[in-house]
């Protein structure tokens, strides 16, 4: 069965990041495109080797690659430091057969963005413009 195969190798990769535990992941004022290239870095030392991911960044108005960004994570899987990534940059991930694409989450900003109007406006913060 090849019809599913793309999508079942998907899923295999968002899995097997949760199973590769990040022991340290420090940066300090990296750029968005820093953090991934670290995260793959940190990855493939961490799986020995068995685990490569290519992370692709779909940005056509190249707004994402230079965001800065700094964290300081022990312990975690690698999973849920690429999930602190996109939440820190607003993006989302799809997992594709061969790479983590990363883009915009626009619905998400805007979101954020008017739960934040709400609070300067009200000085109390609104439970109907939370993100999602």
């Amino acid at each position: 069965m090849k019809i599913h195969s793309g999508s079942i190798a998907a899923k295999g990769r968002e899995a097997k990041l949760g199973a590769v535990i990040i022991p340290n992941f420090q940066l300090d004022q990296a750029t968005f495109k820093e953090a991934l290239d670290a995260l793959g870095k940190s990855i493939e030392k961490e799986s020995q080797g068995t685990l490569t991911p290519n992370f692709v960044i779909q940005d056509p108005q190249n707004r994402l690659a230079d965001q800065k960004l700094s964290v300081n994570l022990k312990n975690i899987p690698a999973k849920g430091v690429m999930q602190f990534l996109l939440e820190q940059t607003s993006t989302k991930a799809r997992y594709d057969e061969h790479a983590v694409v990363v883009l915009r989450n626009e619905g998400r900003r805007m979101a954020r963005l008017e739960f934040l109007l709400d609070q300067s406006t009200s000085g109390q913060p609104s439970g109907s413009s939370r993100s999602a």
